[in-house]
């Protein structure tokens, strides 16, 4: 059932349903079989069945009359400017006294389509049906559109769609998801940074400040930490705005790069952690490799890795503060890099991650939308050929059969043409005969005028006066 469901759907797919009302009418039918008393009019589709009461049928003429109206609604679907086809079955059925079953003695099959075009008011014809194997009927016919009725596919079978074509856009996607986001999946939103994530960060600043919501400042750190993150130590340390000191370590770090032309900060020997204001740089000869830095681990509020190990010969250390730490007595002071603070809110942070999640949704359910309407015309052209396939067929063998019967027609031609022939042949042979009949007739007439003539042509003796009396 839901099999042809669904095939019905895809032959009235692309189509306009129009809901019409039909009223007939049988008034009579003439020329009923003399075996039949009573009879009865039948108006059948599919599983819809309507009768007329039985009626007598008169001696004279052998005519049953009824006029009586039966009424149906039926859909039917417009395919441009033209309706594909209706057809109903008409039936001429005798009705017994006895209660008998009922017997078709007469039926005929007509498109009732074809009465249902006119959708501006009321159509109402007069039509005479010739009924098979005998009979004629004169029956009324009206039809009315139902412009507010809902439209259903009332038994509409392979014959209500011969003529119909399907239309992409409208394909069926019953099954499909119609939401904004993926079936099993939920919707990724951006993170809020809490106090764990600003107690986290604030392992690495010794100074006890909390500074605002990482990420905010990710362009400037990006510039300055590239190098860092690549494990490179011959890169000179861009200043960070706004970091207390900032003046007095740009001045020491122009007189350094004057007196060492162009040598980096802390990269001579005689620079020694303890003596540089701007603790973080790494010395040139050093073989320790700094720590691996990446965004991920910095947005989660973790340390950079340590690429050297932990017992490692180097006291390079990386640490994150806004100022130097005072030296303690009998260790060497902890070399620390300097972060640059934040500049922007977190709010901005948080709408600028969500416009993003949004977009990044957004271009993932038009992709799926995208590969379901694929899909969907995958299966509409596949639809479209097997549809193509099944009429190619049905021509075939219709014009087989057209062939065939137009052959056979031919060969009935030619033989009654023969039979005619030889029918003429026959004639011809008694014809000959006839006047072969009576060419002897006129021969022996010929001969007896002839011999007519002979014998008047010949002289006669005169005779004697006196031969009577010599005679004697």
């Amino acid at each position: 059932m839901s099999r042809r469901l669904k095939d019905l759907g895809q032959k009235t797919m692309g189509k306009r349903p129009l809901r019409f009302q039909i009223d007939l009418t049988p008034v009579h039918m003439d020329d009923v079989p003399p075996d039949i008393d009573m009879a009865a009019f039948s108006w059948e589709r599919g599983p819809k069945m309507q009768y007329t009461d039985s009626a007598a049928v008169s001696a004279v003429g052998r005519r049953v009359t009824w006029n009586q109206t039966l009424r149906q609604t039926c859909t039917v679907f417009k395919d441009g400017k033209r309706f594909t086809t209706k057809p109903y079955k008409f039936k001429m059925q005798s009705v017994s006294e006895e209660g008998e079953r009922r017997k078709t003695f007469a039926k005929t099959t007509i498109d009732l389509a074809m009465y249902c075009k006119d959708i501006s008011g009321t159509n109402s014809q007069e039509v005479v049906i010739h009924m098979e194997p005998q009979g004629v009927m004169l029956m009324h016919i009206d039809t009315l559109w139902l412009k507010n009725a809902d439209a259903d596919q009332d038994s509409a079978t392979e014959d209500s769609s011969q003529s119909g074509s399907v239309d992409n856009p409208h394909q069926d996607l019953r099954g499909f998801d119609d939401g904004s986001t993926t079936p099993g999946r939920q919707h990724v939103k951006s993170r809020s940074f809490g106090p764990a994530t600003e107690a986290a960060r604030a392992r690495y600043l010794p100074g006890g400040s909390t500074p605002s919501p990482p990420g905010q400042s990710m362009n400037a750190r990006s510039s300055s930490m590239h190098n860092l993150a690549r494990g490179s130590s011959s890169s000179r340390m861009q200043p960070f705005p706004g970091v207390p000191g900032d003046q007095q370590w740009q001045q020491q770090s122009q007189a350094h790069s004057q007196q060492g032309a162009g040598t980096p900060y802390d990269s001579t020997p005689a620079s020694t952690p303890s003596a540089s204001p701007m603790k973080g740089h790494m010395q040139e000869g050093d073989e320790e490799a700094p720590g691996k830095s990446s965004s991920r681990r910095w947005f989660r509020g973790k340390s950079a890795k340590n690429l050297a190990g932990k017992n490692s010969g180097s006291s390079v250390q990386l640490m994150y503060s806004h100022a130097p730490e005072p030296e303690a007595s009998g260790q060497s002071q902890e070399i620390q890099l300097l972060h640059a603070p934040p500049s922007e809110s977190n709010a901005d942070l948080e709408a600028a991650l969500q416009q993003a999640f949004q977009e990044l949704d957004s271009e993932r359910t038009m992709r799926r939308r995208a590969e379901q309407q694929a899909e969907a015309q995958a299966r509409a052209k596949e639809a479209m050929q097997k549809r193509l396939q099944v009429a190619e067929e049905r021509l075939a063998t219709l014009n087989r059969e057209h062939s065939v019967q137009v052959l056979v027609e031919s060969k009935l031609k030619l033989a009654q043409a023969d039979y005619y022939a030889l029918e003429l042949q026959g004639a011809l042979s008694q014809e000959q005969a006839r006047s072969q009949v009576l060419r002897k007739q006129l021969t022996a007439l010929e001969a007896d005028f002839q011999a007519t003539l002979e014998r008047i042509s010949q002289p006669v003796a005169p005779r004697h006066r006196y031969s009577r009396q010599l005679s004697f």
